[in-house]
């Protein structure tokens, strides 16, 4: 690889980096980056939903929100019953929502398990999002990157990341809304994964 093309693979990702930052900030949806992701399909973190589907049993009644590629469902044990919702309609069974807009699902039944993978980073009212999915299901399963030392707010905004918070921060604000905690998995670069359920 010579030096010319070595400088324009690095323009091209400072280019990259310096757009989803501006993205970060000032759009409300990030539609171009969803259809890539819904269309692209099975994306280099889909570990996460090999994860979370391990702790949802058989016969659950399984609501995605920010299905992606819907790779999720094919992780999930016999019998469950699987609906797929994404700011992207990429198939005719996915039930179109902006939760940054506040338009979540309209459901005619109560799913046992609300799975938000990969959602909560690129939430701009987090506690509204959190509430809301409480009202669709039993039991929330949800992963967030977690701030850890080393991190910088623009290394995360380059991911398009919008919020920010601490392992001990996201925790204080599952409590403040009135869930019990279960951390399920955390990965060594602070990637964890909920189980949350209103307090009784």
């Amino acid at each position: 690889m010579n030096v010319v093309h070595k400088f324009a693979l690095k323009a091209a990702d400072i280019h990259h980096r310096y757009t989803a930052v501006l993205e970060s900030v000032f759009k409300r949806s990030q539609n171009r980056r969803w259809e890539k992701v819904a269309a692209g399909g099975r994306p280099p973190w889909d570990y996460r939903n090999m994860k979370i589907a391990s702790y949802i049993p058989e016969k659950s009644l399984v609501l995605d929100l920010g299905c992606g590629a819907r790779t999720l469902e094919g992780y999930l044990a016999a019998g469950c019953v699987y609906q797929p919702c994404d700011l992207i309609k990429s198939s005719s069974e996915v039930i179109v929502c902006d939760f940054n807009a506040g338009v979540f699902p309209k459901l005619d039944q109560k799913y046992t398990h609300v799975v938000c993978s990969g959602v909560l980073e690129y939430i701009r009212d987090h506690e509204s999002f959190l509430k809301q999915c409480a009202l669709l299901g039993d039991t929330i399963i949800l992963s967030y990157n977690t701030f850890v030392p080393g991190n910088t707010k623009i290394q995360r905004m380059s991911n398009h990341w919008i919020n920010h918070f601490s392992q001990s921060s996201l925790e204080d604000i599952f409590l403040r809304i009135g869930f019990n905690i279960n951390r399920l998995h955390i990965t060594d670069s602070g990637e964890a994964i909920y189980q949350l359920n209103y307090q009784s």
